[in-house]
């Protein structure tokens, strides 16, 4: 989304919706985009309509005369190697990491390497993504490792977010972002929890699966407990959510690099998350408190630290901001990402 409102001009981006029908309201991301001036265009087809959808792409890339076709995730990469194979263009692709939880997905995650080692270009998020790219088969020549970069936003100031969200001015809270979904490790973050304090609170944004799990978890604990934890749903407006919080957690089972903690640090928020995936390169170890992955009374006393030293928080969240503006910058990330495309439109042999 960022690097297409930075070319807004001269950007057109697809947005392949399989499942909406035709008539169907516009998608939200679609909506954003075009707010921010992008020229959008929406591909709708049946369910597993691979083929179709890759004509229509196809048909979008020759009338537009596309320069190059970037995907995110495993099925924007097949319907766009099938594009290309009736329009030749060069194909770029971000990977975020695979999640392999059934075997439906590992045999998604597989389909996707195999299709990307056919990609002129493609940009691992982690050095851990990197590796595993590496390993399936995909060529040094044309993997990149671009850690996600991140652009001022607006948010809230700490008054208004908490009284967005009903907090007390004076109360401690305690903030999680994300999908309730396995690998995002809402139970994890439950245990953790068992560390707040009487007059402490914990705000988790978000929908998913994973929901009922979380409720029945908190169903366990003694009612004056389970009340301070509150579960609000999705929110659109999350991110601008953040300052109300004295701490930001994650608690993922597998990460690439996450959004949610570059928006934190962007509002100089203090972080306390595992140490998986891409998480721990994006921070230098004084500018957050990482602990071992799936440690939970580690991240639980992580929590209690980073609550109990208000001032040492601080210090670690300013620390934190002044290493995303200087290395994790928008402008860097853009200048990386368009390297990526000059690299993948040199002429090669073959798909």
């Amino acid at each position: 989304m960022a690097l297409a409102a930075a070319d807004a001009a001269n950007t057109c981006v697809v947005i392949i919706n399989q499942v909406a029908p035709p008539g169907a309201p516009p998608h939200v991301m679609a909506t954003r985009l075009r707010a921010q001036g992008v020229t959008v265009e929406e591909v709708r087809c049946g369910r597993r309509q691979y083929r179709a959808e890759g004509r229509a792409v196809a048909a979008l890339v020759r009338s537009l005369g596309a320069d190059v076709v970037h995907t995110h995730g495993y099925h924007g990469t097949v319907v766009a190697y099938l594009a290309a194979k009736q329009h030749r263009v060069p194909l770029v692709a971000t990977v975020h990491g695979y999640l392999g939880r059934n075997w439906k997905e590992r045999i998604y995650d597989a389909v996707d390497r195999w299709v990307l080692r056919r990609f002129d270009g493609v940009i691992a998020v982690s050095d851990v993504i990197e590796r595993q790219l590496l390993a399936s088969g995909v060529s040094r020549d044309r993997l990149h490792q671009v850690q996600n970069g991140f652009g001022p936003q607006a948010t809230l100031t700490r008054t208004e977010a908490r009284r967005a969200l009903g907090l007390d001015e004076t109360a401690k809270a305690v903030g999680w972002i994300g999908r309730l979904s396995p690998e995002k490790g809402p139970d994890l973050l439950i245990g953790a929890l068992r560390a707040l304090r009487d007059d402490e609170t914990a705000i988790i944004v978000g929908e998913g699966p994973e929901r009922p799990r979380v409720e029945s978890l908190l169903a366990a604990w003694p009612a004056a407990d389970a009340a301070r934890v509150r579960l609000v749903g999705f929110r659109d407006d999350a991110a601008a959510l953040l300052p109300a919080f004295d701490a930001l957690v994650l608690s993922s089972r597998i990460e690439g690099t996450p959004m949610v903690l570059l928006e934190a640090v962007a509002a100089r928020v203090p972080v306390v998350a595992f140490a998986v995936g891409g998480v721990p390169g994006l921070l230098p170890t004084d500018a957050a408190l990482l602990v071992p992955p799936l440690d939970v009374a580690a991240l639980g006393a992580a929590v209690r630290q980073t609550l109990d030293n208000p001032v040492a928080a601080s210090r670690r969240a300013t620390r934190a901001a002044e290493h995303l503006e200087s290395q994790l910058s928008l402008d860097r990330w853009l200048e990386r990402v368009r390297a990526v495309y000059a690299a993948a439109a040199r002429p090669r042999q073959g798909m």
